[in-house]
């Protein structure tokens, strides 16, 4: 017997739940007190880190944003709104580490995500723009 889930529900394991799972699993890394991530050999290391994972978060966050159909102007201007989105939720999450015991809260790592939630939105955009690219060549040469 085969398993068939819906289109819906594979559209939302596929391009949604990714974003759940991001977010969750970075507010668990923002609760472990005095995290110690792998030394990189330089002095702001973390920034890299904070700067990588919302690249990272972006990109699914766009991603998401772009393929959902239900708002519109979400759709239309989502590399606006993805940025917005994941920057918010690194401040949030920085206003969360101060509350934990041994991490802090720190205007350059806000900065650090908020750089990173630009660059996975515009790395998003640009991957999305040569994709479609591509499948339009692909029909015409066909």
């Amino acid at each position: 017997m085969r398993f068939n889930i819906g289109s819906h529900y594979k559209s939302f394991i596929l391009l949604h739940l990714p974003v759940y799972i991001y977010a969750i699993g970075l507010f668990v890394l923002s609760s472990i007190p005095d995290l110690s991530p792998p030394d990189l050999g330089f002095q702001p290391q973390d920034k890299v880190y904070h700067f990588v994972f919302y690249a990272s978060y972006a990109f699914f966050v766009a991603r998401s944003f772009f393929a959902q159909s239900r708002w519109l102007r979400i759709k239309n201007s989502f590399v606006f709104y993805s940025i917005i989105f994941t920057a918010l939720y690194g401040v949030s999450d920085e206003i969360h580490q101060y509350f934990v015991p041994g991490r802090v809260f720190s205007i350059f790592d806000i900065l650090a995500n908020s750089l990173g939630a630009i660059a996975g939105t515009l790395i998003f955009y640009y991957y999305d723009r040569y994709k479609s690219r591509k499948t339009k060549l692909n029909k015409i040469s066909n």
